[in-house]
C-alpha cells in the first residue's frame, strides 16, 4: 500500500510516479487523469494486483472508527472478604472495569465502613466470631456473586474456606449452571488451601499480584502496571486472565508446588529490598545526614539502577566495588561499619558482596582474597548478633 496525503505538487507526484513505478503502464494522458484524481481524493491508495504487474487505485476511505472491543467484566459480579490493602486496591480497580462489587468483608465495623465507602458497595463486619456466624445478607450476596476473592492475610484464610463451606453447606448451596469460583490473593498458598469450597463445588485457584501496595485506601492504578501469577484450577485460571487483561495487567500460570519459592523471590525482591534500604538509612545517619535527606540522596541511586537492570542482565548492570575487584575499599568499608557497631549492615554488606563476586569477571585470585575477607566479616557479624 502506498498512501496518498496530497499530491498537489508536481514535485511530489513526479516522485510517487517514480516509487510505483506507474508510467510503465499509463500513456502520459492517463498519467494526468491520474494525477487529478489523486489531488481531489488524497486518501486514495494505490496497490499492485498479487501475481501481476498491473496498478490499481482504491478511493474508498477506510473506516476510522475503532471497533469496540468486549469486556468479560459485564458477566461478572465479585465479593471481596478482607479489606486490606490489596483487597481495597482489587476492588477498585475491578470497579473501575465495570465489575460489580456485591459485598466488602472486613473484621470490624470501622473499617467495613471505610471499605464500602469506597468501593460503593455493602459492607459487613464479622468481628471476632470471623464467618462462624454469617448473616442471610451477607450469604446471599456471596452466593449471588460470580467470583469469591479472599483477600485475608494467609493465617486466616484456611478459617474463611472452612467457614464459608459449611455455610454454604448448611444453606445446601445452589448454582445451578453457573460455578461460582473462588480465589485467594496469598502469594505463598497455593489454591489447596480452598479445598473446603471445592467440595461444595467451586472452582478454586489463587490470584497474586507483584506490586507494592503501601496505600491503605488502595492503589488501585498500580495493578495495571503488575504482573499477576495465576495457579489453580482450569475454570479459576480463565477468570482470572480475564480479570487480569481487565485491569490491563499481565498474568502468567504457575505450579502450585513452586509458590512458595516464587513468593520468597517476590519477598527479597521487594520486602527485603525496603528493608536493605532503611539499612542505608541507617548508616548515613552516621554521616550525620537525616533520613529524610539520606533518602532523596539514595532514591536517585536506587532508580538508576533499576533502570540499568531494565535494559541489562544482573551481571551487566552490577557496578561498583565487587565489580572492579577493589579489595582495599572493602576493607574500608567492613572496618568503618564493624568501628560503627552496623551488624545488620556488615551481614547484609558480606552476604550480598559474595554474590556480586559471583557476578563479577574477576581474576581467579584477586576473587578468592575478596570472598576469603567477606566470609571472615560474616562470621564476625553473626558472632556479635
Amino acid at each position: 500500500m502506498f498512501p496518498m496525503e496530497g499530491c498537489a505538487s508536481t514535485s511530489r507526484f513526479a516522485q510517487f510516479i517514480k516509487l510505483t513505478g506507474i508510467t510503465r503502464h499509463y500513456k502520459p494522458a492517463k498519467t494526468k487523469n491520474l494525477r487529478k484524481l489523486l489531488e481531489c481524493r488524497p486518501h486514495a491508495r494505490v496497490r499492485r494486483r498479487r501475481g501481476s504487474s498491473s496498478t490499481v487505485i482504491s478511493t474508498k476511505r477506510k473506516s476510522q472508527r475503532p471497533r469496540a472491543r468486549p469486556t468479560s467484566s459485564r458477566t461478572h459480579s465479585v465479593s471481596i472478604i478482607g479489606a486490606g490493602r490489596l483487597g481495597l486496591a482489587l476492588g477498585i480497580a475491578l470497579s473501575k472495569a465495570g465489575y460489580a462489587i456485591n459485598l466488602v468483608v472486613a473484621r470490624s465495623s470501622a473499617s467495613a465502613k471505610h471499605a464500602a465507602t469506597l468501593l460503593k458497595t455493602t459492607g459487613e463486619h464479622v468481628g471476632a466470631k470471623g464467618l462462624t456466624k454469617p448473616s442471610g445478607r451477607f450469604l446471599e450476596l456471596v452466593a449471588s456473586s460470580s467470583l469469591i476473592i479472599v483477600a485475608t492475610p494467609d493465617d486466616a484464610i484456611p478459617g474463611v474456606a472452612k467457614d464459608l463451606a459449611e455455610a454454604f453447606q448448611s444453606l445446601r448451596f445452589t448454582h445451578g449452571t453457573r460455578r461460582l469460583v473462588a480465589v485467594h490473593t496469598s502469594g505463598a498458598l497455593s489454591s489447596r488451601v480452598l479445598q473446603p469450597l471445592k467440595a461444595q463445588g467451586l472452582s478454586i485457584g489463587s490470584i497474586h499480584p507483584l506490586v507494592s501496595i503501601s496505600d491503605r485506601n488502595g492503589a488501585g492504578d498500580s495493578l495495571s502496571r503488575a504482573f499477576f501469577s495465576l495457579e489453580g484450577d482450569p475454570a479459576a485460571i480463565r477468570i482470572g486472565k480475564r480479570l487480569v487483561q481487565d485491569l490491563g495487567g499481565r498474568s502468567f500460570v504457575i505450579n502450585a508446588r513452586s509458590k512458595p519459592l516464587y513468593h520468597a523471590a517476590a519477598v527479597m525482591a521487594s520486602p527485603n529490598l525496603t528493608a536493605l534500604f532503611d539499612i542505608c538509612l541507617e548508616m548515613l545517619s552516621r554521616c550525620g545526614l537525616s533520613p529524610r535527606r539520606a533518602r532523596q540522596i539514595l532514591l536517585p541511586l536506587v532508580q538508576s539502577t533499576l533502570t540499568n537492570l531494565s535494559d541489562q542482565e544482573p551481571a551487566q548492570a552490577l557496578t561498583g566495588t565487587f565489580k572492579r575487584g577493589d579489595l582495599a575499599t572493602a576493607r574500608e568499608h567492613i572496618n568503618a561499619m564493624d568501628s560503627a557497631g552496623l551488624t545488620d549492615a556488615l551481614r547484609a554488606y558480606a552476604v550480598l558482596g559474595q554474590h556480586s563476586l559471583g557476578l563479577s569477571r574477576l581474576p581467579r585470585a584477586r576473587r578468592i582474597e575478596i570472598e576469603q575477607l567477606l566470609t571472615q566479616t560474616l562470621k564476625r557479624a553473626v558472632k556479635a548478633s
